[in-house]
């Protein structure tokens, strides 16, 4: 069943919000996995960031001066920066990334099937061959539509 035109509208503004917003994540993923792609070649091995730009209860072990950025780019890439708090916020946005992945795909499909519909095109479902008789598999493979095959007399 199609969605009526207030749940489509619905739907088109959640997947935008949700988009949006995840883009954020994006890149701080993006940027902190190149980051650790490369830490050898920047050097972030030997390079320190400063607690004024740390919580103040991340590593408090590590010493006064701060800490490792090497350290401190794999823990904001896992969100353990935050502690426990980062790790249930990164959990929240894995869960916004699933919900835009399947709401783009209900979005794309749907709106597929009603060009679908209008163009009088037969369905996606009467071309599986997997839920045919092998002859009907060895017509669909010539290229025969389903109009051809109602259309040829049994012989």
């Amino acid at each position: 069943m199609l969605a009526t035109n207030g749940n489509k509208t619905w739907l088109r503004r959640l997947h935008a919000i949700i988009g949006i917003v995840s883009s954020v994540n994006l890149m701080v993923l993006l940027s902190s996995g190149l980051l650790m792609q490369h830490r050898e070649t920047l050097g972030l091995e030997d390079r320190i960031v400063s607690r004024i730009f740390l919580p103040k209860s991340y590593r408090v072990d590590d010493g006064a001066e701060g800490v490792r950025a090497d350290i401190v780019v794999t823990d904001v890439h896992s969100g353990r920066l935050f502690g426990p708090l980062g790790l249930v916020i990164l959990d929240v946005i894995t869960m916004f990334w699933a919900i835009l992945l399947l709401s783009g795909v209900f979005i794309f499909t749907s709106k597929q099937l009603r060009l679908r519909a209008k163009s009088g095109a037969e369905p996606i479902r009467s071309r599986v061959a997997v839920l045919r008789t092998p002859e009907a598999c060895q017509e669909i493979s010539r290229g025969l539509s389903e109009r051809e095959r109602a259309q040829r007399p049994v012989v």
